[in-house]
């Protein structure tokens, strides 16, 4: 998801409500520890430059994600 003009910590909440909302809904998944389906997902954030484009982001964003799936799922990195 990408949300334009928002600061890394906005970015945080969002992901935060995001996280809770998908949670709240108690959707079973009989494979996991939890139960239920979790979502994990990984914020990156930056001002566009010509040394920051937008492969940059995405490259953060993905090292972000893969941060939260080893931490143990169901988690937030930025």
């Amino acid at each position: 998801m990408l949300l334009p003009e928002t600061s890394a910590y906005e970015a945080m909440e969002a992901a935060a409500r995001i996280q809770h909302e998908v949670g709240s809904l108690a959707l079973p998944h009989a494979e996991t520890s939890w139960g239920i389906i979790t979502v994990s997902l990984g914020v990156a954030s930056l001002v566009p430059s010509r040394q920051a484009a937008a492969e940059e982001l995405v490259r953060r964003a993905d090292a972000a994600l893969y941060r939260a799936k080893m931490a143990g799922r169901n988690c937030i990195e930025a």
